[in-house]
């Protein structure tokens, strides 16, 4: 934050933000202490007509492929998925006789993938009327399975537990396809856009990357500053990692992962130890300390902080070509910002300088 930049108004409450979410097309954005989730417009900082959903105990929070649906995954074994426009619960699996770690929509949006304490990964349909109807139970972790995911070729899945071992599935006969061993408890995996490596990330700090069908090792340990909770390949850029900090330009070798002509990728992002919003990894608005982020997320020209103390703030930087000079050549001086509060979510949108 620039320092003539300020926070108006107070939190609704005090509760540390714990995650936050936004939609593929920016359009909402979730947020939840835990307690809570609260539903944002992503384009305009406003909540929602219903923006506050009522489930305690949340753990992990992922939008549907179309923004429609909301999944949300809690510590009473239950996952509950919402309409996202009524803020109603339309589908809740029950199952699982532990804690739900994480669950998140396949690529299609017709199932969600559930990790759970009690060792098992399950796999619901969205399409079934059958409340709570589970469709398949994938055993094979001796431990809490912490985080899982679907290939986009919707063939497998890949999910991760607490000794360290990561297991790639066959979706159709929910049998494993390799069992890997992989340093620290696993935070989060992640398939590449065509199916053929996986990406994970352990408590320890280390970044592997695997070959999703002979769970060769392609590359690590890369080294990381912190066990982000979400880690992937990002599409637009290939060769480099995006976590719920953005793109981190230091992390992979180029070499095995070659880029399309042409493309272009996110460039704003938050430092890892969460000093600053940066653009290609320098720091263009230092964050004080009181608004260091707890949870974030970054998605092209939008970044999302959650605080410790309650707040969301959402910063949205201008598309136009003129900004990205800008951000080049950024000091505090340099960025001029309008400034709203919505509630319990402040909202930025930050233009380039006339001066540019």
């Amino acid at each position: 934050m620039s320092k003539d930049m300020k926070v108006l108004g107070e939190p609704v409450r005090d509760d540390r933000i714990s995650c936050i979410a936004m939609s593929p097309d920016g359009k909402y954005l979730a947020s939840t202490s835990g307690k809570d989730i609260h539903l944002w417009d992503g384009m305009t900082g406003m909540p929602m007509e219903h923006h506050e959903l009522s489930q305690d105990g949340v753990t992990s929070i992922s939008f549907s492929p179309d923004g429609k649906s909301l999944v949300s995954s809690s510590r009473d074994g239950l996952v509950k998925v919402w309409d996202v426009a009524s803020g109603s619960v339309y589908r809740t699996f029950k199952g699982h006789s532990n804690w739900v770690s994480f669950a998140t929509f396949s690529f299609g949006g017709a199932s969600i993938a559930s990790a759970s304490d009690d060792r098992t990964v399950r796999i619901w349909s969205c399409l079934s009327e059958a409340e709570g109807g589970v469709a398949r139970v994938l055993r094979g972790h001796k431990s809490h399975v912490k985080t899982v995911a679907f290939s986009p070729d919707g063939r497998s899945l890949v999910s991760g537990d607490d000794d360290s071992i990561m297991i790639i599935w066959d979706r159709e006969s929910r049998r494993p396809k390799k069992k890997v061993t992989v340093s620290g408890k696993i935070i989060d995996v992640s398939f590449s856009q065509d199916s053929s490596k996986i990406v994970s990330r352990s408590d320890d700090c280390k970044i592997w990357i695997w070959d999703s069908n002979t769970g060769a090792l392609i590359q690590g340990p890369i080294e990381a500053f912190k066990p982000n909770r979400y880690i992937g390949f990002n599409l637009r850029m290939p060769e480099y990692i995006l976590t719920e900090c953005g793109v981190d330009l230091s992390t992979l070798d180029p070499s095995p992962f070659p880029v399309q002509e042409g493309q272009k990728g996110a460039r704003y992002g938050v430092a890892p130890d969460g000093t600053s919003i940066t653009w290609d990894g320098r720091c263009i608005i230092p964050i004080p300390e009181k608004y260091r982020p707890t949870a974030s997320w970054v998605q092209g020209n939008i970044v999302a902080i959650g605080t410790n103390w309650g707040k969301v703030l959402l910063f949205r930087f201008s598309t136009d070509p003129q900004a990205e000079e800008c951000a080049k050549n950024a000091t505090d001086q340099h960025i001029i910002m309008q400034t709203m509060n919505f509630h319990n979510l402040d909202y930025y949108y930050l233009l380039p300088s006339r001066r540019y």
